[in-house]
């Protein structure tokens, strides 16, 4: 029954293919409003087994419009009614499900919403969808709420440029093999304030960004390179440079992230999440477009190995704490794994 299943998922999805992102603009553009009616829409995409509708209501508001079959008594029925400043979701009539977008300023963050939306359910069962919609709004509301958060520095976007360049890294080499891209994500710790930038199953990194004609790093924490019992430890250094004309910046790096989720059916809300931590989200992220790196050379350490130069919070008095030290990386030879230009 198992090997059924799974066949007649991916013959569902080899049958309806998903459309792109950018169709969901397109389809918005195209809607006139019909003001006999409260909502005025049009369902998604024709090869959609859920009837799941993009729409405006009579002030030009977009929303997400899901229609159950009538099937059913209406107890069986789950009612949503969730208020927010910003967005809201309500059982309208002729068994609606409506999400409506009330400031235009999150529009596209609306639009990621509902494509992450219309990419889970598109080939579920129509009577089994509803649950699922509500699910995935509650699980982006917090996107949806201002969160006030102090500006990154200059070298703050840079370090996480660095971190953002690793995790897409990680993600490129998931889509070759049989791993939960959500883990993936997950694996990316540092704006949680922990130890390490990422922690995976069997190794932790610590990422570091240099400008290219640097020769050291600095280690912030006593904590930094101290290994966890069981679990490889690596120093993952990316080096770059600033330039006003061409590079990467924070919003092309993102791109590319939210692009490799979706392209594995991962939950881009936990992706998203993780850069709310630090303050980042689908507005804040423009303010730093000016800050462009061109990306030249990546180069990756063994940290866990005992003769490696580093302080460790198991190596030092109890009472000193808060250590910070420059690691000098020409010293660091005999430990390098890996070497590579960007």
């Amino acid at each position: 029954m198992l090997l059924i299943l799974m066949i007649s998922t991916l013959t569902l999805k080899w049958l309806f293919p998903m459309i792109h992102k950018n169709a969901l603009e397109t389809i918005w553009q195209s809607i006139k409003i019909d003001r006999k009616y409260s909502f005025t829409y049009i369902k998604i995409d024709s090869g959609c087994i859920p009837d799941l509708n993009l729409g405006l209501d009579n002030e030009g508001k977009r929303c997400l419009v899901l229609l159950r079959p009538n099937s059913g008594s209406s107890k069986e029925k789950p009612v949503a009614n969730i208020r927010r400043k910003n967005i809201e979701l309500f059982s309208g009539a002729d068994d609606e499900l409506v999400l409506l977008l009330k400031d235009d300023l999150h529009s596209e963050l609306f639009t990621e919403l509902a494509f992450a939306i219309y990419q889970k359910i598109r080939i579920f069962e129509e009577d089994k969808c509803a649950p699922l919609y509500i699910k995935l709004v509650q699980d982006w509301l917090e996107l949806f709420e201002a969160k006030d958060k102090k500006g990154l520095t200059i070298d703050q976007v840079k370090g996480l440029m660095a971190e953002l360049f690793v995790l897409s890294t990680h993600l490129q080499a998931s889509l070759a093999i049989d791993i939960d891209i959500d883990d993936v994500v997950k694996s990316w710790t540092g704006p949680y304030n922990t130890a390490k930038d990422f922690s995976l199953v069997d190794k932790d990194i610590e990422v570091k960004f240099k400008n290219t004609k640097a020769t050291k790093v600095t280690i912030s924490s006593e904590f930094q390179l101290t290994p966890e019992l069981g679990k490889e430890l690596e120093i993952w250094v990316v080096s770059g440079r600033t330039s006003e004309e061409k590079g990467a910046n924070l919003t092309t790096l993102n791109d590319l992230i939210k692009s490799l989720v979706i392209t594995k059916g991962g939950s881009l809300d936990v992706y998203l999440k993780t850069l709310l931590m630090i303050g980042i989200n689908h507005e804040t992220i423009k303010t730093y477009d000016h800050i462009m790196v061109v990306l030249e050379k990546l180069e990756v350490y063994n940290a866990n190995m005992p003769s490696f130069p580093s302080i460790k919070r198991t190596s030092i008095p109890k009472e000193v704490s808060k250590v910070s030290y420059d690691l000098n990386l020409y010293s660091l030879g005999d430990f390098k794994l890996l070497e590579e230009d960007i």
